[in-house]
């Protein structure tokens, strides 16, 4: 039951972020009830997931390492001295306890800012 549930959960979130997206344009006297139904839609996710010691891991913000349990969709065309960000989860990782159900999907980006 556990892959197929991870499969779902990752297809129920990509739906839950195009959803997200769509708030923005409808008229704004909708948009706060349909804002709340998306936090109900993820706390229900969330809820079920966390029956099954299952969870969804983004890594946005994070640099990108690799043993990460991602795929980069783009990971070309970076040097090996860039710090390469994730930029975007494309689909999240599923994990139950320390153990990878599903491996996310990244989009990359090169970190401009300045270190030190």
């Amino acid at each position: 039951m556990s892959q197929p549930l991870a499969d779902l959960a990752v297809e129920f979130w990509k739906l839950l972020q195009n959803y997200d997206r769509f708030i923005s344009v409808v008229p704004e006297s909708a948009q706060a009830r349909l804002a709340a139904q998306s936090r109900f839609g993820a706390a229900r996710l969330s809820a079920i997931l966390e029956a099954e010691n299952m969870r969804m891991v983004t890594y946005e913000g994070n640099v990108f390492e690799p043993n990460l349990p991602v795929t980069a969709i783009n990971d070309d065309g970076f040097a090996d001295t860039d710090i390469v960000l994730i930029e975007k989860t494309i689909e999240p990782t599923v994990m139950r306890g320390m153990d990878i159900l599903k491996i996310g999907k990244v989009f990359l980006v090169k970190n401009t800012e300045k270190q030190g």
